[in-house]
């Protein structure tokens, strides 16, 4: 069991200073009259507000009070995922770090990502699965057992979490509809929604504690857990795919003809 005192996980809090030291480098490098540092004027205030929630979840008494509460570790994951995963996705952050690679290398990595890129169908459902079987593996009870038994583990968890998430948003919000059929993303929102809350049935619907870190704690509180993983994750999920929706019915009404001409 890990210590339920707030200790200062070294591999979050690095991770956290060397983006935020790198996008600043970047953002040094980026000349001022770039199209890129015009293109991410508006979304610095995005990257910086991710590193701030993600700092709040990971580094505060919230993770201690995570080894103790399997519902204070889920509200852990709903903040990293509905709320910082999406502000990195907006941040446009590999724009911004990408600047310090040299400009050779750029070209280079850019060349390569051309031969191999994944059309946005593809790209789309393959940062959904890969989002949903990271979160159903690490809320497996022995994985997550493991998980608060082995600080390495616990810092994996929530940055394997946090990362395919942010994945899942890029791929989703920020540019899903140069890339992507804004009906397949409905299609994919509406399907992660359902595999968030069949899992978040299992942890509600148990009828023992699923994990021996948890086992002294009522089940209420596993209860409460699996709520927060359902309630607030599927209304951001249907608020997506509501704005899928209607952005695929703006374009048809867009490209229909004038009734007149």
């Amino acid at each position: 069991m890990r210590h339920t005192a707030v200790v200062i996980d070294p591999v979050i809090a690095g991770t956290l200073v060397a983006l935020a030291v790198l996008y600043l480098a970047g953002l040094v490098s980026m000349k001022l009259g770039s199209v890129t540092y015009a293109r991410i004027r508006g979304r610095r205030s995005a990257f910086f507000a991710a590193i701030a929630v993600t700092a709040a979840t990971l580094l505060s008494p919230l993770d201690a009070a995570g080894a103790r509460l399997f519902s204070a570790h889920m509200a852990q994951h709903l903040l990293l995922i509905i709320l910082a995963a999406p502000l990195f996705a907006l941040s446009d952050a590999p724009a911004v770090i990408g600047v310090l690679v040299p400009a050779a290398m750029r070209r280079w990595m850019r060349a390569e990502a051309a031969g191999t890129r994944m059309h946005g169908a593809e790209a789309a459902w393959a940062a959904a699965a890969a989002f949903v079987l990271t979160v159903w593996l690490w809320h497996l009870p022995a994985a997550h057992d493991w998980a608060l038994a082995y600080e390495p583990a616990h810092a994996a968890e929530h940055l394997m979490v946090l990362a395919s998430a942010t994945v899942f948003w890029r791929v989703i919000v920020a540019g899903a509809y140069r890339r992507a059929h804004p009906a397949m993303v409905a299609l994919i929102m509406s399907l992660v929604g359902l595999a968030g809350a069949l899992l978040s049935a299992l942890i509600m619907f148990a009828p023992t504690q699923l994990c021996r870190a948890y086992a002294g704690n009522p089940m209420e509180d596993q209860v409460l857990a699996g709520l927060l993983m359902c309630i607030p994750a599927s209304f951001v999920y249907l608020a997506s795919t509501v704005w899928a929706l209607w952005r695929m019915l703006e374009g048809d009404v867009g490209r229909r003809p004038n009734a007149g001409g």
